[in-house]
């Protein structure tokens, strides 16, 4: 029995080495609960939210605010996750897991939704810094519309482009609005927005990239599964060229700042 309370990260010795090793423990903790749950279906292929619930808790390495709903409905997507917040203190105190059910309950081909969101959660546990940068973000009011914007329409958004040439395009107006986005803000305003963004499409990659490989587990056990989650969605989006843009972004306001300190410490010298 549990005798801790709930939190939303990992203690720091657990979430050492490098960032290789932490996706790799972030994949085997949802290697775990896909494995986990095969069993728990009923024989119409049937399993209730409430046990889906019990899974979760069940692969999770301590006690963990993260809530299973049903119910969730969206014209573009039938998963989601979200961060709750304390009015207190301003700290994440829940996370969800919502997903799309129908009398609260989930078929196999659900297990895509699920394990896609579930990613996301075993993504915070294993990289705090994604939880310190949210919190930090919503702390300092820094999640602005002109953000949501840019994030909804410009970098979680689909280019479908096949041709080096134009990726190269596409990653140019990407940078174009994120620079336009980042006039007027102060270095430490641009950093911090240029890493939420950056650890968004980390997680999201990570999460596109489960999705389309438990859908091919599940083909390979002769379940019906749609095309679009066997879809290689991650190049789609052009995930990794648009996180290598925001990290690029980043280095370049820090190498500035740090040139304008050693700057003013030279005048200070001399």
């Amino acid at each position: 029995m549990r005798n801790t309370l709930p939190r939303l990260t990992l203690p720091l010795k657990l979430c050492r080495g490098s960032v290789a090793d932490r996706q790799r423990q972030a994949s085997r903790l949802v290697n775990k609960l896909f494995n986990n749950m095969q069993g728990g279906f009923n024989k119409y292929g049937e399993m209730h939210v409430s046990k889906v619930q019990e899974y979760v808790d069940e692969v999770l390495p301590g006690a963990f605010n993260i809530q299973v709903r049903g119910g969730f409905e969206d014209k573009d997507f039938t998963a989601s996750n979200d961060i709750f917040y304390s009015s207190f203190s301003d700290k994440a105190k829940l996370m969800t897991i919502e997903l799309g059910s129908k009398k609260n309950k989930i078929k196999r081909t659900n297990l895509i939704d699920i394990m896609h969101e579930f990613r996301h959660v075993a993504d915070v546990l294993f990289n705090p810094k994604y939880l310190a940068r949210n919190e930090y973000m919503v702390k300092s009011g820094l999640y602005t519309d002109r953000f949501d914007r840019l994030y909804d329409n410009v970098l979680y958004n689909i280019e479908d482009i096949e041709t080096k040439a134009g990726r190269k395009a596409a990653i140019k107006k990407v940078e174009h609005k994120v620079r336009k986005f980042l006039r007027g803000m102060s270095a430490e305003d641009k950093v911090n927005c240029l890493q939420d963004l950056r650890y968004s499409l980390e997680t999201e990659n990570s999460a596109y990239t489960t999705q389309q490989k438990v859908a091919k587990r599940l083909k390979k056990k002769r379940i019906q599964v749609s095309e679009d989650d066997l879809f290689r969605w991650d190049k789609d989006f052009m995930f990794v060229e648009k996180i290598d843009l925001l990290k690029r972004l980043a280095f370049e306001i820090i190498q500035k700042e740090r040139q304008k300190f050693a700057r003013k410490l030279l005048k200070k010298q001399n």
